[in-house]
Formats: C-alpha cells, sequence, structure tokens
C-alpha cells in the first residue's frame, strides 16, 4: 500500500568503521521526527548490479525504511517503539526481497535463480548457525557440511564459521522471518481462496506491526 512521500538520503559509512559493520543498513529515525531517514552502504561490500538493487529493496522500498515509515502513521502507543521484534522487522524485509526479483530488468529466469540462490544461502547458514550453537559443531564439521554442497575452499570455511560463531541467531531472524511470513501468508490465501488480495494481507501485516509471530498470527487470524 502506498505511503505519502518520504525524503531519504543514501551514504556511505566512514572509512574508520568500515572493518566493523555490516554490507548496508537503515538507521532507524528518532520517533518523534520520523527523519532523517538514511541507508548507509559499506564500500569493503562491493555492492553492485543485483546485489546492490535488493540490498537498497532490503533497506528501502519496499523493506525496512518504508515498513518503518508505515508504522510510524498508525499512532501507536509510544511504548511500541521499544519493544525489539528481530524476527518481524528482519523477516519482512527478507520476505520483501522476493518482489524486488520480480521487478528487476532482467529475464525471468535469471531472477528467479538469484531469488533462490538467495534463500539457499539464507537456509545454509541458518542451519550451520543451529548446529553450531545448538550442536557444538567444530570447523571441521562446518566444512563437511560446506563441502557436500560444492563449497571446498577452506579459508571460506574459516570466513563462514567465524562469522556464525561471533553472532549466534543472527541468520535466523532473516530467514526463519521470512519463512514465517510466507507461510502465514500461505495460509490465509488458503482460507480465503478466490477472496485473497496481497495487497490487503501486506496492509493488515504493516498496521499491526512488529510484534513477535504469534501475536501476530493470532491479529491476521482474527481478521481473516
Amino acid at each position: 500500500p502506498a505511503i505519502p512521500q518520504v525524503d531519504y538520503e543514501i551514504k556511505y559509512v566512514n572509512d574508520s568503521l568500515k572493518k566493523h559493520l555490516s554490507p548496508a543498513f537503515y538507521l532507524t529515525p528518532p520517533i518523534d521526527t520520523k527523519s532523517p531517514n538514511s541507508i548507509y552502504l559499506n564500500p569493503t561490500s562491493d555492492l553492485t548490479g543485483m546485489s546492490l538493487y535488493t540490498t537498497l529493496a532490503h533497506e528501502g522500498f519496499p523493506g525496512h525504511l518504508y515498513q518503518t515509515q508505515y508504522f510510524s502513521q498508525t499512532d501507536a502507543h509510544p511504548l511500541r517503539s521499544l519493544l525489539a521484534s528481530s524476527g518481524y522487522v528482519e523477516g519482512w524485509a527478507t520476505y520483501i526481497e522476493t518482489y524486488a526479483y520480480s521487478y528487476a530488468p532482467t529475464s525471468y529466469e535469471i531472477n528467479q535463480y538469484l531469488m533462490l540462490n538467495r534463500s539457499f544461502q539464507l537456509c545454509l547458514f541458518s542451519i550451520l548457525d543451529i548446529n553450531i550453537h545448538y550442536h557444538g559443531w567444530n570447523l571441521q564439521q562446518v566444512g563437511k557440511l560446506l563441502s557436500a554442497v560444492g563449497m571446498n575452499d577452506e579459508n571460506s570455511w574459516k570466513v563462514i564459521y567465524q562469522c556464525l560463531l561471533e553472532d549466534p541467531a543472527n541468520y535466523l531472524k532473516y530467514c526463519v522471518g521470512s519463512l514465517y511470513f510466507q507461510d502465514l501468508r500461505d495460509d490465509i490465501s488458503k482460507i480465503q481462496a478466490n477472496d485473497f488480495d496481497i495487497q490487503k494481507f501486506h496492509k493488515k501485516v504493516l498496521e499491526i506491526g512488529p510484534v513477535p509471530f504469534p501475536v501476530l498470527t493470532k491479529y491476521i487470524y482474527l481478521t481473516s
């Protein structure tokens, strides 16, 4: 659904922060001003082409910036801004990336391949995340799984292992969050059948705003 015009700016992170920050992020504005809206890119990530396109979709429209601005118009209780629901927030931005791929100015086949490859990576890293932090996998066990899917470079194993080791459960909010939105959408579409409207579904999700998924499910079903 549409929102009023939003001013935003895309910036590059300071040189002193390049080694320590993620490839990109949206800086959430103060709740009393709703601005400035800034998206930061990390030049060391070398984002170009489709990766830059989908990153901006994730951080900007229809991802974080759009979701934040839409929810700010609902006049929700200020306490809501203090309650973190990272599964919803990152899940929404990742789920909505699939729409960005469908609008990319390349062929349908290429867009589908890139979208599915991105989903596969998120699922793979989430499985590794669980196995490292719950089952205690070491580098050799991680490498064994990675080599089974064609990644045989040991240096890449070390980088992936260290990244997951330093940030437990980080990939799960992106991967499981996006899968939850897909499952919820599919369930509601089956219930409503021919009456299902994807825009109305997204509108309700955005109006409810960032909440734990059991709460989101409850209120989505109450209005379906």
